[in-house]
């Protein structure tokens, strides 16, 4: 397990403490998202990066569901209008199981949005084909399914949404590739055959483990929170310690480092601060901020929570409200003056580009949703993020 670093220190900016003016950016962000919505329309509500199209238009990451789970975050509701868009197309469209592109998180949603009832319908059609799922990933496979059943379960009480986690987690347990270094799981293999094993939170075994953890809390089993262990002991066995900060690449073959959320250190270090406190283990938050040490940067090519700085910014507030340390609100509300500097000024609002900054996105991938709910949060001070429990 790694050492604990030298004391950080913050990153100093040239501008003004952003804190003040983010109660109103994020109000005009919303003001933004809810000029923007298009009812009328069946292949998206919202604005959204082109991969809405390539997905459909309920997902988490580029569709509906997100938005309106910023919207619900910032201003608690959805407009009648958008709820009653999304429950016409659940009723509609066929989905993939996953949690970021499928049912899974668009029930994780609509649970949130009271509709508890329609969220289990659509777990339990969706149930066959996670049962026969090859991804194993956060994203938009097993992991992400059954961590999607263990929130239904704590947020319902429903007894077949934990069984549906269990079997996810079962199923996981026995797939993993076993090494001295700990569990993983490779990816299927691509177009041009096999693909390096992922790491991060979305692919690789830090997804995996953020579902143990949850189960292991749902469930009192020592099982899960052991497979959580050894899924972050391989991530943790192939982290590159440069000056004592922790970084790691988006594979096991990848040359350099990426500070990412996604696919990357921010990820990896957001499920460290998890392991710490559901495992009681401090070594685990020693390493969180030494991973905190590998995201230092106050701009990035982009802004959003996958691939930015906003999922940066989302790690460095959960360590500051697991350690008490305020350097790491300082760092985040760097950030977020980060992803200030990417904003659209617009007639209806605060708007922000998308990923490769090619057209406006409010989803929460690339775009305002995934913005505005960092945002919110450093003005706020909420400790708790997307992916804890309720």
């Amino acid at each position: 397990m790694p050492v604990a670093s030298a004391p950080p220190s913050p990153l100093t900016r040239a501008t003004p403490d952003p804190v003040p003016a983010l109660p109103d950016a994020v109000g005009r962000t919303v003001d933004f998202v809810l000029a923007t919505a298009d009812p009328d329309r069946t292949d998206r509500l919202w604005p959204a990066d082109a991969r809405v199209y390539d997905t459909n238009p309920l997902n988490l990451v580029y569709g509906a569901a997100g938005i309106a789970l910023f919207l619900d975050e910032v201003t608690g509701r959805v407009p009648d209008a958008a709820r009653s868009w999304m429950l016409d197309r659940v009723r509609e469209v066929s989905l993939p199981p996953g949690l970021y592109t499928g049912a899974a998180g668009v029930a994780h949603v609509l649970a949130r949005l009271g509709e508890g009832a329609e969220a289990e319908r659509l777990l339990a059609r969706a149930a066959p084909a996670a049962a026969v799922l090859d991804d194993p990933s956060l994203f938009q496979g097993l992991a992400g399914w059954g961590w999607a059943n263990v929130v239904h379960h704590t947020r319902t009480g429903h007894g077949d949404a934990l069984q549906r986690a269990v079997d996810a987690a079962e199923r996981l347990i026995d797939r993993a590739e076993r090494s001295d270094d700990g569990w993983s799981w490779p990816s299927p293999d691509g177009p041009e055959g096999p693909v390096p094993t992922p790491l991060g939170l979305g692919l690789g075994a830090s997804g995996p483990a953020l579902f143990f953890l949850a189960l292991a809390r749902a469930t009192d089993a020592v099982r899960y929170g052991e497979a959580a262990r050894n899924a972050l002991d391989f991530e943790l066995a192939h982290a590159t310690s440069v000056d004592g900060a922790l970084r790691w690449g988006s594979d096991v073959e990848y040359a350099g480092s990426r500070p990412y959320w996604f696919g990357g250190t921010a990820g990896v270090g957001q499920v460290l601060v998890h392991a710490a406190r559901e495992l009681d283990e401090p070594a685990y938050l020693d390493a969180a901020r030494r991973a905190a040490d590998g995201t230092r940067a106050l701009l990035t090519p982009t802004h959003g929570r996958m691939w930015g700085l906003s999922g940066i910014g989302e790690f460095l507030l959960d360590l500051a409200h697991a350690t008490g340390e305020a350097v790491y609100r300082e760092r985040a509300c760097a950030a977020a003056d980060g992803v200030l500097c990417y904003r659209v000024e617009r007639p209806e609002g605060l708007a922000f580009p998308s990923r490769h900054l090619r057209r406006l996105s409010n989803d929460l991938s690339t775009g305002a949703a995934g913005c505005g709910l960092f945002l919110h949060r450093v003005a706020t001070d909420t400790p708790r993020d997307l992916l804890d429990l309720p």
